[in-house]
């Protein structure tokens, strides 16, 4: 209905073992966590600018590829020209 899907988390596994945890990102407060297999969170990326107001990092994908896991993070709506956000979350 016209509104960006600020409302959704969006989970994704950390590869085919359940027991790899998984990655979650949504809007509002815009911090990339890496869930371990027990469902605690291991560790957190916040957004190094400050402030990560209006850019709704909820899209995720992982995929595995030559033995390694791999996650992106992509920023879609609202207002692209601020969604860039380097970094590294390691697991």
């Amino acid at each position: 209905m016209g509104a960006a899907p600020v409302n959704n988390t969006t989970v994704v596994p950390a590869s085919n073992d359940v027991n790899d945890g998984n990655f979650l990102s949504y809007y509002d407060p815009n911090i990339f966590t890496y869930l371990n297999g027990s469902n605690t969170i291991a560790t957190q990326l916040s957004n190094p600018s400050g402030s990560s107001w209006a850019q709704n990092q909820n899209c995720l994908d992982s995929k595995q590829f030559n033995n390694a896991n791999y996650v992106a993070l992509f920023i879609v709506s609202h207002f692209p020209h601020w969604g860039y956000w380097p970094g590294t979350l390691l697991v």
